[in-house]
């Protein structure tokens, strides 16, 4: 989606919304809700898909929208699916928003990294909040991406939709860097050596040197593009296809400079998560964006394939002294995503502060902006009160997280494209709240004999 877009679009500076799985196909994604890097500017997936095309149990084709089979358009939209096999989507290209300084430097886009320091957690939980929920939309909802947290710290590393200078500037007028609040550190974001500062990949400031574009505000690091694509890609560089060592993300052979079909020294060693050895690119330089770009429009490359691959899985079975069944099991058993997401309502201040030093999570997406003006009832997805959601690391933190909030009176609800874990009693409404009812009787109208059920899947039945 990401390269046809740009190969379509990207003149006009269209953006399409994808997640930050590189496998994941757009049919699941957008059945599942949708949630993406620029979702605080264009909603989720739900929001800008404008037809279905699906074939149904008995081989009939339908077509879903707004004007025709509207139940089963309403029901695609983050319903998580179960009516059919979708065989065609159309989905909406957004255009990027006017940008302060476009007429003299054209369109920009920034990948924005801000390694804050808290200097009173209390103050800082009550202003990320208000920065998340009160803040002027129209400028908050250019800075997508992800959110982070632990004892002492919040990271935020960005999506932002126009120039570094003029980020910095929205960042100041919306009030988020507060220097009683945070201490904003310099920092390198992974990929980029010591850059603390680029434009279209020319090194302006590292870290070992004064940087006087920042002496009128602080940002811990910077790197703007000339296209939507390529900020994307650099995001998916630095934060998801090359480092978290979920080896299902892609069809990676382990050596991703053979991978990406570019020289192997721009490769370097790397152990990953449970001790598996990767070859990695060193930077993300324009050559690995490039190669990036060109897997990318390739549906059969590694990057448009799920691992792990059995090249990868046969190659680290000595680690183990495993079968391939037993690798594969291990790493789906370590898997980032095996404990699920949830997403909560604007919380107690003084419960959000207790959650940011005491439960250090990250969050893969923020969901502030745009994708909290749509009404609840309009698609099957239900949670715009949530700006971001929680992709837990492991079990323990899951069961910790949702032991607080429950004894809080918070409501549990669950992202439904971040599925898992099973054996939930009441998964129907973590994941549609009370929508589940309403799924059931259009999956009972479309597929009444469950043709296409599987486990966590709204039945044809009632709960």
């Amino acid at each position: 989606m990401l390269a046809a877009g740009h190969e379509h679009f990207g003149d006009n500076d269209g953006m399409t919304l994808i997640g930050s799985c590189p496998s994941v196909g757009i049919t699941g994604y957008v059945l599942g809700g949708g949630a993406g890097d620029i979702s605080p500017y264009v909603g989720y997936g739900v929001d800008i898909v404008k037809k279905f095309e699906l074939v149904l149990y008995d081989g009939t084709v339908v077509k879903a929208s707004e004007e025709e089979n509207a139940d089963l358009y309403w029901a695609s939209r983050g319903g998580g699916g179960g009516n059919g096999i979708v065989t065609h989507l159309t989905y909406k290209i957004v255009q990027a928003p006017e940008q302060k300084y476009e007429e003299e430097n054209g369109k920009k886009y920034t990948l924005l990294y801000l390694a804050m320091n808290t200097k009173d957690v209390d103050k800082a939980a009550k202003h990320i909040q208000e920065w998340l929920y009160d803040a002027d939309p129209l400028i908050t909802g250019k800075f997508g991406g992800a959110f982070a947290w632990g004892p002492g710290y919040v990271a935020m590393p960005f999506v932002y939709l126009g120039s570094w200078r003029e980020a910095m500037e929205d960042l100041q007028a919306t009030g988020l860097l507060d220097d009683e609040i945070f201490t904003v550190e310099p920092r390198p974001f992974t990929g980029y050596g010591n850059a603390i500062l680029s434009e279209n990949y020319e090194v302006l400031c590292t870290s070992d040197q004064s940087c006087p574009q920042f002496e009128n505000g602080m940002v811990s690091s910077a790197y703007e593009f000339n296209t939507y694509a390529e900020v994307e890609l650099n995001f998916m560089c630095t934060e998801g296809l090359f480092n978290y060592g979920s080896f299902e993300w892609s069809n990676t052979s382990g050596n991703f400079c053979k991978d990406l079909g570019i020289a192997d020294d721009q490769c370097e060693d790397d152990i990953q998560k449970l001790g598996i050895p990767l070859r990695k690119p060193k930077l993300c330089n324009k050559l690995v964006i490039d190669a990036m770009m060109e897997k990318a429009g390739d549906p059969s490359s590694f990057m448009n394939s799920h691992g792990p691959s059995l090249e990868f899985v046969d190659a680290t079975r000595g680690s183990f002294n495993a079968t391939v069944s037993g690798v594969v099991q291990l790493i789906q058993e370590n898997s980032l995503s095996i404990a699920g997401a949830s997403m909560w309502p604007r919380l107690d201040d003084k419960l959000f502060a207790k959650i940011l030093q005491n439960h250090p999570e990250t969050s893969s997406h923020l969901q502030h902006g745009a994708a909290l003006k749509v009404r609840s009832d309009t698609t099957a997805y239900p949670w715009r009160n949530a700006a971001f959601q929680v992709q837990y690391s492991s079990d323990a933190a899951a069961k910790s997280f949702l032991e607080l909030l429950i004894k809080e009176g918070v409501p549990a609800q669950r992202y439904y494209a971040y599925l898992n874990p099973p054996g939930m009693k009441k998964w129907r409404s973590y994941f549609f709240n009370d929508r589940w009812k309403d799924l059931t009787k259009i999956r009972a109208k479309y597929d009444p004999k469950d043709v296409f059920g599987k486990p966590l899947t709204i039945e044809s039945f009632g709960e």
